[in-house]
């Protein structure tokens, strides 16, 4: 008789932990994927369109707006001048990894030397970058990068001026600030900026990995978060 209660104990522990236990469980995980969702895209903003460009890339072939539409963008500006030019991109490299199967996603990286594409292509076997097609280095004439950049692109305030539900608020760049610009900028398939990444914060830049992850298809997504 114990037995046979004993197997009925167990048979109604197993029915609850299958009607009641598994489904919380399983809607306390979805609710957590969910909310982790919604707070990602939230800091998702919407800054204005990417301006028009026509630049020369590392193999002296003009770039312009019209063939990196539909996909994903990141953006990134440097100069010899630059204090940052080496992590920048280091963190290109890593974002390259992630994204290297990906054709719907660009690498655009201002040289704003005003640089020849011998220059460029200089830089591009320094830093051994040698997808031509996904990865882009790009200048021009003087006043058009500072026009592209000051007018276009902007500078976000310090992110203790953030306001979270709102963004960035963001100012014309400084002559100053023209040649040392420290943020990657994304671009989504219908060339809205989205949001802005300190290049030597690397949760800043694994959170860009994250946006740009969920604002991609899922299909052949292999995608991981940057340690």
């Amino acid at each position: 008789m114990s037995e046979k209660k004993s197997g009925f104990k167990l048979r109604t522990i197993g029915i609850i932990l299958l009607l009641v236990v598994m489904p919380l469980l399983s809607w306390v995980y979805l609710q957590a994927g969910f909310n982790y969702y919604k707070d990602a895209m939230s800091e998702l903003k919407n800054y204005g369109d990417m301006p028009a460009f026509s630049f020369v890339n590392q193999k002296g072939e003009t770039l312009n707006q019209a063939d990196v539409k539909g996909k994903l963008n990141v953006l990134a500006f440097y100069s010899k001048s630059s204090s940052y030019t080496e992590e920048m991109m280091s963190n290109i490299d890593k974002l390259h990894e992630q994204f290297n199967e990906r054709e719907d996603v660009a690498f655009l990286m201002y040289d704003m030397d005003s640089a020849t594409p011998e220059d460029l292509q200089a830089v591009a076997s320094k830093y051994d970058i040698k997808d031509d097609k996904q990865c882009f280095l790009l200048s021009g004439e003087p006043q058009q990068l500072q026009q592209f950049l000051s007018k276009g692109i902007k500078m976000p305030q310090s992110t203790d001026a953030v306001d979270e539900e709102k963004g960035y608020t963001l100012q014309a760049v400084a002559n100053s600030d023209m040649t040392n610009y420290p943020y990657f900028v994304f671009v989504d398939t219908s060339a809205s900026i989205r949001n802005y990444y300190a290049i030597d914060n690397s949760r800043s830049v694994a959170r860009l990995v994250e946006h740009m992850a969920l604002l991609l298809p899922r299909n052949n997504n292999r995608t991981k978060v940057i340690q």
